[in-house]
């Protein structure tokens, strides 16, 4: 039959300590007692026996435990935990859990009739679970209210309740499944179907919503949880001096007192502790952390297996009455340990050598599986993620949505095998709705840039990929979004997140650094062991560049847009043919590497991994909101830079072996840079820009006013924080300073290292156009909108080579060419160059050329006819005299 236990209607009401409260300090027989009592839960909750050996007899009595919980059905209704504080109070309900056994199909069954089944079903189903957080307690609660709240615990799921409940997280519902294999995995792996031996579903659906209120109740909440801990660590440790590590003597006069806290079965029993050894075991506790007792008391386990046979061994029982003080082994005596083993056990040798035992023989019973075989498997559906803003959009006006978010159809899927692991990443949609900006015709400022077609995000990550050579296989492909910035909504977001009021949170945060900081420092020293280890990763990923959108107008919906596309990124891995082994081809092609430093298309294919970026078809535009600007139409695009390819090729050398070939070379290969300036483009711009700052402006005025007040407060206390801070920050950074002096000098006596390239980059722009165009033509008093050159600027074929040595480093700077040219044809089509180098100034010169011998024959010839003039002249005037 089936064990049923059913948990109804559990009520827990909770707060902070009261301040300044006149409560009775605890003796140091009350604390150690309390830290025996912890001691003891923390050793229980471990659960260390069993991962002992307790015989036929144990393992009858564990088969029937399981079969116990196998068929075990649970029922909770109605759990609701609630916390006052200072005018909020929190609470987490539930509705109900139900636990129970499946069949196959994942219909309930009352229990298991089947004797050797192959694999064995559980389904949950929790409804109703809820958080919320109320902003307007009274700070002080009479009984009349006390009863209200006792009457609330019961009606919150009632529709008839006279209490309103402000849900962070809406009442949500939720299913799962678990199936786990019953053979073994070598069993399981060795079927056609290689049924995982552990495979577990989760299926939700999550609403949350959070207001400005609530926000700043949670700082508080947060304030309160700390204090309260905080008053009882530092009452504590007022009494209880901090734990000391046990020296060796003690740990062996610890473990030799408490194994003769085992006992026979028989009548033959060992002599028990004394009363004075016992005292001395609590005296040792009381001073050894909980760690520390949980070692020896598990030391103490193994002493009394070594003093057992094999034979006796298996009977060993644990008593329920016990519990973690000892337990039970038949034999007649106890002999002794050599000193030299109790060293070793008190040491941890004894343990370290079971640890190490202990986990070849689970490598080696993973090496036998199946690479390919899934052991374990976890899956995550969420139908539908909703999270949202709400505050009031002016000071005293009712509550409204600022910001939504939205998660369509999220699925996480996890499969570990022996020595690899698999993970993907699937996501529908996802989109941010403004609710602030009134009249907006930008609602959605994040949103899918195609509504039809695959998933917005899938994502595959596999470490260790089975029957390859990688370490990591990524795989992703990124659909566009289109991001719209609203300097309005992006203020009032920052508003929200600012306390109204100033809040105790230093601790919290110097936590929050500490972890992030912990972190960072680990990611780096993950990418470094990467680097040097020459960590092989796989990747292709394929992005569609998110479109970033700025409206001049939001509520305008003919208003201009200033586009950038991004376009398409593609990002990939291109891995040298084979790994370098120790070879004597791999060492003749070594040798040749490093008497060069010119880096060859065969050392880059064999002695490089190259990963390589693409981004294609870059470029800004304005365009009307009301333009169907996404259709690539030349009409609704007012083009500002035109498409722009951007390849980046990046290798690193997969030996340290390589010394005179760059261990890293970055190369950037851009197309021809056109950006485009007129002055109905400049008006566009400069009107949406123009905008945007003004907004920004009075929104950050509006949040420095309120942040004033709590500024001026928590200066004087900082300040000194800053000082000290400052002082030890300097000190550091002159100790880092002699530090790298000192690194580098050891660097330089290395003569090897001067010939050594550590980063070779170049960067080759075909050519940089400058083109301004006039988009009006004057005809009397209309203005017809027509585009026209008026002149262009190039800077052609510009490269740049940079190198870093140990030691010292070069770079070099060569344009090709540079023109500025007359688009508008001042002086006719001959003319048309300005400014011109190089090939392009050839026919500038010859036009001068041409020009400089035609002036010359017409100034001769002026002077030819000016000559003839003259003489008809005085011919005249001779004849007329005559």
């Amino acid at each position: 039959k089936p064990i049923i236990v059913h948990v109804k209607d559990v009520f827990l009401i909770a707060g902070p300590l009261p301040p300044n409260v006149d409560e009775k300090e605890p003796t140091e027989q009350e604390i150690k007692e309390a830290i025996e009592g912890k001691i003891k839960a923390k050793l229980e909750s471990l659960q260390i026996w069993e991962e002992e050996n307790f015989g036929e007899e144990a393992k009858a009595t564990y088969g029937m435990a399981d079969k116990i919980v196998d068929n075990l059905q649970i029922l909770v209704r109605n759990v609701h935990v609630r916390f006052e504080g200072s005018g909020y109070s929190a609470g987490v309900a539930m509705k109900s859990l139900e636990l129970y056994p499946t069949d196959e199909k994942g219909k309930r069954i009352e229990i298991i009739t089947d004797k050797d089944p192959l694999t064995k079903h559980r389904g949950a189903v929790l409804d109703g679970l809820s958080m919320y957080l109320n902003t307007d307690e009274p700070m002080e609660r009479s009984e009349q209210s006390r009863t209200e709240t006792e009457q609330m615990l019961l009606d919150i799921y009632k529709e008839e309740h006279k209490l309103t409940w402000n849900f962070v997280i809406a009442p949500i519902r939720a299913q799962s499944t678990v199936i786990r294999g019953v053979p073994s995995e070598i069993q399981l792996s060795r079927r056609e179907d290689q049924i995982p031996k552990l495979a577990a579903s989760l299926e939700i659906a999550l609403e949350m919503s959070l207001s400005h209120a609530q926000y700043n109740s949670i700082l508080a909440l947060a304030e309160d949880l700390q204090g309260t801990a905080g008053d009882s660590a530092e009452k504590l440790a007022a009494v209880r001096p901090p734990s000391r590590p046990p020296t060796l003597e003690e740990k062996i006069e610890y473990i030799k007192i408490y194994v003769r806290k085992f006992k026979t079965k028989s009548k033959d029993t060992l002599k028990p502790p004394e009363k004075a050894e016992t005292e001395r075991l609590k005296e040792l506790e009381y001073d050894f952390s909980g760690i520390e007792v949980l070692q020896l008391r598990r030391y103490a386990v193994e002493a009394a297996l070594k003093l057992l046979d094999a034979k006796e061994q298996k009977e060993l029982q644990i008593q329920g009455a016990q519990g973690m003080l000892g337990g039970f082994f038949s034999r007649k005596g106890l002999p002794s340990l050599p000193e030299d083993e109790w060293k070793a056990l008190a040491s941890g040798e004894t343990s370290k050598q079971k640890e190490l035992a202990e986990a070849e023989a689970k490598a080696k019973e993973l090496k036998a599986l199946p690479k390919a075989y899934t052991r374990t498997a976890a899956k995550l559906v969420m139908s539908r993620f909703k999270f949202t803003l709400k505050a009031p959009p002016i000071e005293h006006a009712p509550i409204q949505d600022i910001v939504e978010y939205e998660v369509k159809a999220l699925s996480v899927n996890v499969a570990q095998r022996s020595d690899s692991t698999r993970l993907e990443l699937k996501v529908a949609s996802v989109k941010a709705i403004d609710h602030y900006t009134k009249d907006s015709v930008h609602k959605e400022f994040f949103r899918p840039a195609e509504e039809k077609g695959d998933k917005l995000v899938d994502v595959a990550i596999e470490m260790n990929p089975p029957n390859s050579n990688l370490d990591t296989d990524i795989q992703a492909k990124l659909k566009g979004v289109d991001i719209t910035y609203v300097p309005s909504l992006i203020s009032r977001i920052i508003w929200f997140v600012t306390p109204t009021k100033p809040v105790n949170l230093d601790e919290i945060q110097k936590a929050a650094a500490q972890i992030a900081q912990e972190r960072y420092e680990q990611a780096q020293a993950q990418f470094a062991e990467a680097i040097k280890n020459r960590t092989r990763v796989q990747m292709d990923i394929n992005v569609k560049a998110p479109n970033l959108i700025v409206p001049g107008e939001p509520q305008n919906p003919k208003g201009d847009l200033l586009i950038l596309d991004l376009g398409a990124l593609r990002f990939r891995s291109i891995l040298a043919e084979n790994p370098l082994h120790i070879t004597e081809d791999s060492d003749a092609l070594l040798e040749r590497a490093n008497s060069t430093d010119v880096l060859t298309e065969e050392f880059l294919m064999k002695l490089f991994d190259r990963f390589k970026v693409e981004i294609s078809q870059v470029m800004l535009f304005v365009a009307s909101t009301d333009a169907h600007w996404k259709e690539n139409k030349a009409d609704a695009r007012t083009v500002i830079l035109n498409p722009l390819d951007l390849p980046l090729d990046f290798s690193s050398a997969i030996s340290p072996l390589i010394k005179t070939l760059p261990s890293t070379v970055l190369n950037l290969n851009l197309g021809q840079l056109k950006v485009v300036i007129s002055p109905d483009r400049l008006k566009r711009v400069m009107k949406i820009v123009t905008f945007i700052t003004n907004d920004a402006k009075d929104k950050a005025q509006q949040i420095a006013g309120s942040q004033q007040a709590i500024g001026e407060q928590a200066e004087k206390e900082d300040l000194k924080d800053d000082k000290e801070k400052e002082n030890a920050e300097k000190k550091a950074a002159e100790a880092n300073e002699v530090q790298e002096k000192e690194e580098k000098a050891e660097e330089i006596m290395d003569e090897d290292a001067y010939k050594n390239t550590s980063i070779d980059l170049s960067l080759i722009l075909q050519g940089f156009t400058l083109e301004i165009v006039d988009d009006t033509i004057n005809l009397g008093e209309t203005q017809v909108s027509k585009e026209r050159g008026i002149m262009s600027a190039t800077v052609g074929l510009v490269r740049v080579h940079f190198k870093q040595r140990t030691n010292d480093m070069s770079a070099e700077l060569s344009i090709s060419y540079i023109q500025v040219l007359d688009l508008y044809q001042s002086y006719g089509e001959e003319f048309k160059y300005m400014i011109s180098t190089g090939e392009q100034a050839r026919p500038l010169l010859a036009l001068a050329d041409t020009r400089e011998n035609e002036l010359v024959k017409q100034a001769q010839n002026e002077e030819m006819s000016l000559l003839e003039v003259k003489a008809n002249d005085r011919d005249e005037k001779k004849g007329e005299e005559q």
